[in-house]
């Protein structure tokens, strides 16, 4: 079974990257739901965490029989991965910039509803090393950047 339901990353107005794990999982029911500087954990039809970063509200989804840890361990361990891949400069605007790091983080980090790894600069240095990859993304990057000028 799945330990996470779904990922959202949000600002007030927009979804910024939404990720579902759990075909049965609903995001309307979850709209109009905002984020508190400290970290959440909420108990609905499903079990929320949720922290809101800056401007940005930062949920992690699991179903009621999720383990509660395991979903604060993936929503700090992507919060860690956002803050190491934007320079500390986690912000609508940096997240828009660099969409496809944003998302290759997300997915490095939760992968079909598991949390993958725990060790977020372990896992953006090794895509650092291999060539291709750095290279892929640095063409992706700069095409993404192009299109949103």
């Amino acid at each position: 079974m799945q330990q996470i339901s779904a990922v959202w990353l949000k600002t007030a107005s927009k979804t910024l990257y939404f990720n579902k794990f759990n075909e049965k999982f609903n995001l309307d029911q979850y709209n109009k739901f905002t984020a508190s500087t400290q970290l959440q954990v909420q108990y609905f039809k499903d079990i929320v965490v949720s922290k809101k970063i800056d401007d940005l509200s930062l949920f992690v989804f699991g179903d009621k029989d999720a383990n509660e840890l395991v979903l604060i361990n993936a929503l700090t361990t992507i919060e860690t991965g956002l803050f190491y891949v934007l320079e500390d400069n986690v912000t609508e605007e940096t997240v828009m910039t660099n969409y496809m790091i944003v998302s290759a983080t997300m997915t490095e980090i939760v992968d079909n509803g598991y949390l993958l790894t725990e060790e977020v600069p372990e896992v953006f240095q090794k895509v650092a090393e291999a060539g291709i990859v750095n290279s892929v993304m640095g063409g992706v990057k700069f095409l993404a950047k192009t299109i949103l000028q």
